[in-house]
């Protein structure tokens, strides 16, 4: 029986991006140090990356609605439905010189 030649393109696993990369190393990082760090001296430091998280997402999808892209294709990649994507992120999608 002749052999098939393998499906390359299922195999191949998608390219990651470098910034989920980062992520992750920032990730084990901030579990070492909550294992081995008092509590309160990791606030201020996982305070500052929440705020520069938060404003990283707030860019990247007043960005990707700004492309075009539909609140329901934003919401997909938030796990969350349409309308609460909207609803969250409407407001700071819009950019200061709409919303007034």
């Amino acid at each position: 029986m002749p052999q098939r030649a393998p499906n390359r393109t299922a195999t191949r696993p998608k390219p990651v991006h470098p910034l989920v990369a980062s992520l992750s190393a920032v990730h084990v990082q901030v579990k070492t140090l909550l294992v081995y760090s008092p509590g309160y001296t990791v606030l201020r430091p996982l305070f500052l990356l929440r705020r520069t998280i938060d404003g990283a997402i707030d860019h990247a999808i007043d960005q990707a609605h700004r492309d075009g892209h539909s609140w329901g294709a934003i919401g997909r990649e938030l796990v969350i439905s349409p309308q609460g994507a909207q609803q969250r992120h409407a407001r700071s999608a819009a950019g200061p010189a709409e919303l007034g």
